[in-house]
């Protein structure tokens, strides 16, 4: 069985400080915190690529994909959930003016 628990560390423990990111580690952590957003929205599934690419490759695209296709992802998420609001209120007004239909009116 593998198991790994992790715990934020609150800093209690003088003997450990949280360090600081080398280099580019805080852009590329952020980096992927985008990719996992946009997979979730997507509805992605886990699957091991094919093939290895090149490090340089890998940076390239990943930029690439975050600069353009991020944004768009996030625009459309962000419609697909704007529209659905406005269906629910539409929704919930239908279900309110339901008892009125029964009046006689001209």
């Amino acid at each position: 069985m593998r198991l790994l628990h992790i715990v934020n560390y609150n800093g209690n423990q003088p003997q450990f400080e949280i360090g600081k990111p080398i280099g580019k580690a805080k852009e590329y952590s952020e980096d992927l915190i985008k990719l996992r957003s946009i997979t979730r929205y997507l509805d992605l599934k886990n699957k091991a690529p094919d093939k290895t690419f090149p490090e340089s490759q890998i940076l390239s695209e990943m930029d690439n994909l975050l600069n353009n296709v991020g944004a768009d992802v996030i625009a459309t998420y962000e419609r697909i959930t704007a529209i659905e609001a406005e269906v629910k209120s539409k929704q919930d007004l239908i279900r309110s003016l339901t008892p009125l239909a029964v009046l006689p009116l001209p």
